[in-house]
């Protein structure tokens, strides 16, 4: 997986997005799902102009859509976002949704999902409390309520600086003055993109 610092200019977007979203790449959520039903899976994303995205959507492994792959109808370029639904067949309870490309997604880019039955939101389970900071040691310091098991600091290009396993905090003391993006991964799976600034 790819990210890149977001273009995205609506209120709800996010500060970082999945790129070259090619085959073999996917991002994965985990979610809770009150009882078995169709609910719709909406997608936020920018994609080549005149080329049809096709997706693949799996829930702990098995396709959870009527066909086997889902084409969606491509916005006007890469950088015209715009939101495009797919429905799933998802049983109750907890599951890992895996939203994949099938080959046939190059050139999309992704900022968030969103779904939803008629009546209700589904959301991410179990997401953790965090607070990240910088200390007087230039260690950027992640207090959460659970444990970090990797993770990845940014700059606004999307390039990868900095990746760290198991670290509660981050030596940042060679990172020049400016805005940066750390991307976390929890215990469960659970990943989360927060902002910081290096102000000298």
């Amino acid at each position: 997986m790819q990210l890149e610092s977001s273009t995205d200019l609506s209120s709800e977007a996010y500060p970082i997005q999945i790129c070259n979203f090619e085959k073999n790449v996917f991002a994965e959520y985990l979610i809770d799902i009150p009882q078995n039903g169709t609910y719709s899976l909406s997608l936020r994303m920018a994609s080549v102009a005149n080329i049809q995205p096709v997706f693949k959507i799996y829930s702990n492994g098995k396709v959870v859509t009527a066909t086997d792959s889902v084409a969606v109808s491509p916005t006007d370029g890469q950088n015209s976002w715009d939101t495009r639904t797919i429905q799933v067949n998802l049983p109750k309870g907890k599951q890992r949704i895996r939203i994949a490309s099938s080959g046939l997604a190059t050139g999309v880019k992704l900022q968030w999902f969103l779904l939803s039955d008629i009546n209700n939101k589904v959301k991410a389970i179990d997401q953790p409390e965090i607070k990240i900071f910088i200390d007087s040691n230039k260690q950027l310091q992640i207090v959460s309520n659970q444990k970090v098991i990797s993770s990845s600091v940014y700059d606004l290009s999307g390039k990868k600086l900095i990746q760290e396993e198991a670290l509660q905090q981050i030596d940042v003391h060679t990172l020049a003055i400016g805005v940066y993006f750390i991307l976390m991964k929890f215990q469960d799976g659970y990943l989360t993109t927060e902002k910081f600034i290096i102000k000298e």
